[in-house]
């Protein structure tokens, strides 16, 4: 089906900041978007709350042209029916499902239409029915429903403007059903709001409205889903805790709510998403693994069979990204291909058909998402510790020297240096605890890796 409406041209070339050196390039929900290489942004499937961002509320089996400038720097991961992106500018731009003021425009209705509502933003996430926003300062900003404590305010009351949470020195955020949780610089994590599955980290209790550190350390990323979280640690290792439904926690068993431990048969992880009540994972090989709730074959394993440990999605072996939603996940391969699979109804697997798939199925002619984006890890390098309170160590099995800059994450450079001998060292020793984007210049292009100083 072609698109009748005049969308925004996909030839203009930004530059990104280097704040955004892990940007978010896929999104699942029910409706899938990408980034694309030139800062514009598409996206396709369900569009009944306006999520598409389209400025109307037609659903589409291909992708069509998002109506934000072509300036996107990435897309806030999870929620349900509403977006959040963050722009070159650091500004957040939301749309889509407002009932709960969770687009934070000072309204509770739907809007089709992208607007800006946050300046100094750095990183964000979306909830079924609130957003979470980090600034470069390392606070926390929150809107959307609070009636079990999910914005962190230390209330219950729900708001249609972002309210400051009660916590600082925080460098990411996930959001799920009504819980959230951040990751602080110093590898630390935190968890507020609805607590009835063990979503804060301690099993099932009372809610609460102010964040209480969960017992584990050592943390470089999360990813919430509907009533449960992935941590990586700085190991390579995926730790769980939440809800157990489906076997959404990947540790063998099924219906029971549990405390951090860990996810079975994991190592060397670069990247986790958790979608609704299933899981993936990116390995340093570019391998796809899968875990979880499988009715619509979300999975892409080939099965519509739940599972509880992770499985291989061997249809897809070398993989730069991954993005699971709600009933459906997305993957960006290594030549720049995008994938979807699962529920493929309102059109939500972009192949230009309304049919589901258990394997992953091409997208019809999306946009370019890799091309020109260096914010893609390159595998022959390896960064560590990370997160570090002094010296981090850059091994490389690229021939010949690279070129190193260090930049603070307002895009500043801070130091020059060459890798030589396959080995070379950062010492962060003299600089604030925060987050640091390191280029190496390669052959292949930039690839940029986030530090986390303690």
């Amino acid at each position: 089906m072609q698109d009748p409406r005049p969308t925004l041209l996909l030839a203009l070339l930004v530059l990104v900041p280097l704040s955004a050196a892990h940007a978010q390039h896929l999104a699942a929900k029910g409706s899938c978007a990408i980034r694309c290489a030139d800062g514009s942004m598409q996206a396709w499937g369900n569009n009944g709350s306006g999520e598409l961002g389209t400025g109307d509320y037609f659903s589409w089996n291909v992708p069509v042209g998002v109506d934000v400038p072509p300036t996107v720097a990435s897309i806030a991961p999870g929620g349900l029916a509403h977006t959040a992106v963050i722009m070159t500018d650091a500004r957040l731009w939301t749309w889509g499902f407002n009932f709960h003021g969770q687009l934070g425009n000072g309204t509770n209705v739907d809007d089709p239409v992208p607007t800006p509502v946050l300046d100094d933003v750095v990183a964000a996430a979306t909830g079924n029915y609130h957003t979470l926003a980090v600034t470069s300062s390392g606070t926390v900003w929150a809107t959307g429903i609070n009636t079990e404590g999910t914005l962190g305010d230390g209330t219950t009351t729900s708001s249609t403007t972002f309210v400051q949470t009660t916590i600082s020195d925080v460098v990411a955020v996930g959001a799920g059903l009504e819980s959230s949780v951040a990751l602080k610089s110093d590898g630390t994590v935190w968890a507020w709001g609805l607590n009835n599955y063990g979503q804060l980290g301690s099993g099932p209790g009372p809610s609460s409205p102010l964040p209480v550190q969960v017992a584990v350390s050592d943390v470089v990323a999360l990813s919430a889903g509907r009533h449960h979280v992935l941590l990586l640690r700085n190991d390579g290792t995926v730790w769980s805790f939440g809800a157990d439904l489906y076997g959404a926690l990947g540790q063998g068993t099924v219906g029971l709510s549990g405390t951090p431990a860990p996810v079975l048969g994991l190592t060397d992880v670069l990247s986790i998403s958790a979608g609704e009540f299933s899981n993936m994972a990116v390995l340093a090989d570019g391998s796809l693994w899968a875990w979880g709730r499988n009715a619509q074959g979300q999975l892409g394993i080939g099965t519509t069979v739940d599972t509880s440990t992770p499985v291989q999605v061997s249809a897809l072996p070398n993989v730069l990204e991954a993005s699971s939603g709600v009933l459906l996940s997305m993957a960006l391969a290594a030549d720049g291909s995008v994938w979807t699979w699962g529920d493929g109804s309102s059109g939500a697997l972009g192949n230009g058909t309304n049919a589901s798939s258990n394997v992953p199925v091409q997208v019809t002619a999306a946009c370019a998402v890799s091309a020109g984006v260096g914010a893609l890890q390159d595998r022959a390098i390896t960064v560590g510790p990370n997160p570090s309170h002094g010296a981090v160590d850059v091994r490389t099995t690229h021939a010949g020297p690279l070129h190193l800059q260090l930049n603070d994450i307002h895009g500043c450079t801070l130091l020059v240096g060459t890798v030589t001998g396959n080995r070379s060292t950062v010492d962060l020793s003299a600089y604030p605890p925060g987050v640091y984007p390191l280029l190496l210049h390669t052959v292949h292009g930039v690839s940029i890796h986030r530090l986390v100083k303690l």
